[in-house]
């Protein structure tokens, strides 16, 4: 089945549930139902229902080669526990999506730590050591980069930017040590290819926001 439109929710939620269906992915269908449950009247702030933003880290995750039933199953839960304040307990899952999907829970880093970049780092080094969370977590990412100018101020996707810059290479670079990605030379293709899609859109920002790179621009065209 061709998927035309990733940004059309009924065309995205058919797409993903016959897949899995196929496949007989029942943790994912179950996690399908859920999120779309738990999201169900939330909007992002681009005004698109929230359910397309898990829908497209799912599906861009099966385009990759990242199309394993935990992977999708992840992919579709990653905002529920922050977004939905829930712990996923009353979901009858592999319990190991479930902890992978509470570790991309940002708002539990963020309370525990006196500063925002103790958090940061402390969240980012959690996730590395998690397979699941960090594929999950890097589709996210690119998602949400490529979707910010409709959505966030100046300020705001400067400071996206930079955490990207910051922590995104190295999260790339402990996702190429897992076991599972040294030995497949395809999975080792995608998370290049996703780090490449990340960092050219960091690059793009940078060069249409940062005062400093635009103000050197400047100066080389004088």
């Amino acid at each position: 089945m061709e998927l035309k439109d990733m940004n059309n929710e009924k065309e995205m939620l058919f797409y993903l549930k016959k897949y899995c269906q196929d496949l007989k992915y029942e943790n994912s269908l179950k996690a399908l139902s859920y999120a779309y449950d738990k999201h169900y009247g939330q909007f992002r702030k681009d005004g698109h229902p929230y359910i397309i933003h898990p829908l497209f880290v799912a599906i861009y995750g099966i385009m990759m080669g990242f199309d394993n039933d935990i992977q999708i199953a992840v992919s579709l839960l990653h905002d529920v526990p922050e977004d939905c304040n829930t712990d996923l307990d009353d979901l009858d899952v592999n319990p190991s999506i479930k902890k992978s999907a509470n570790l991309l829970n940002w708002k539990t880093f963020k309370m525990q730590y006196a500063s925002k970049e103790e958090a940061l780092q402390q969240y980012y080094h959690v996730l590395s050591q998690d397979m699941d969370a960090t594929f999950v977590k890097l589709r996210d990412r690119f998602h949400n980069l490529s979707t910010m100018v409709h959505a966030f101020s100046r300020e705001k996707m400067l400071d996206y930017t930079k955490e990207t810059k910051t922590y995104y290479d190295n999260l790339y670079q402990q996702a190429s040590h897992f076991h599972e990605v040294k030995n497949n030379l395809a999975l080792q293709h995608a998370l290049w290819l996703l780090r490449n899609d990340i960092f050219t859109l960091v690059s793009t920002y940078e060069g249409i926001l940062s005062p400093e790179i635009n103000l050197k621009k400047q100066r080389i065209i004088a």
